[in-house]
């Protein structure tokens, strides 16, 4: 009994340290992170082979492959080219986008992401 109520007390502390950007920058890193890992293991390739093609040490695919990378646009530029990967960026407004998926999910088979004033004069 004792661990749950401290586990819950660890647990309330920690959502008051780790702000929305850690959440975001953590998610970020990993999908890029698991991005490089993945192509590499498609291509069937250790990580030093992988550094040879990518022109960086063995050292540095490591880095890049444990999500603890701080990648700058520059650095992931130049590894989508040479992997020949698109890169997005896409910021959009949480509030909005929540709303888009309630409305998407509160009526299946719409595609189209309408403005939830658009459709005040439907229900």
């Amino acid at each position: 009994m004792d661990v749950k109520v401290g586990l819950g007390k660890d647990l309330k502390e920690l959502v008051n340290i780790i702000t929305g950007a850690d959440l975001i920058s953590a998610k970020v890193l990993a999908d890029i992170s698991v991005a490089i890992f993945k192509e590499r293991l498609k291509r069937d390739m250790t990580q030093k082979e992988f550094a040879d093609l990518m022109g960086v040490s063995q050292g540095m695919v490591s880095k890049w492959e444990s999500d603890n990378y701080n990648f700058t646009i520059e650095t992931l530029a130049s590894i989508c080219d040479k992997l020949g990967f698109d890169l997005e960026i896409k910021m959009e407004n949480l509030e909005d986008k929540y709303r888009y998926a309630d409305i998407e999910n509160q009526y299946l088979g719409w595609s189209i992401k309408t403005n939830i004033e658009d459709l005040r004069g439907i229900a």
